[in-house]
């Protein structure tokens, strides 16, 4: 009966922990508000933080135009893609993988293309 009652609690904690998660807060960038949204398991979390203004292009497939001054990042299981914006708005990117910084190629650009998917994705769930 022990045994029993042990793995029905082991379950339920599982279970419990495998439940997604989402939060959003506002912080502040430079100055400027960001927003920040967390959404995920015990497991696997993704966060993303962005400030106000940044414009995809409409294939979703990169971003258009942002502020001077803005930040866009996105964390997920060991990747981490950083853009930010400087005081003419010209933008940068950083793309690293387990905390290794790599050039924004190819596989930045597809990864890119999947974080704007989630954002969009998340933005309709919000």
């Amino acid at each position: 009966m022990k045994k029993i009652l042990f793995f029905v609690l082991m379950v339920v904690v599982v279970a419990c922990g495998e439940r997604e998660k989402a939060s959003m807060k506002w912080l502040k960038y430079k100055g400027e508000p960001m927003t920040t949204i967390k959404e995920g398991s015990d497991f696997s979390q993704t966060v993303i933080r962005f400030s106000r203004g940044i414009v995809f292009n409409e294939e979703g497939t990169a971003i258009q135009t942002m502020p001077p001054h803005s930040y866009l990042s996105y964390d997920k299981n060991g990747q981490l893609l950083i853009v930010e914006s400087d005081d003419k708005g010209r933008i940068s990117y950083e793309f690293y993988e387990e905390d290794t910084r790599l050039p924004f190629d190819k596989k930045g650009k597809a990864f890119l293309k999947n974080v704007i998917r989630e954002i969009r994705r998340l933005d309709k769930k919000m």
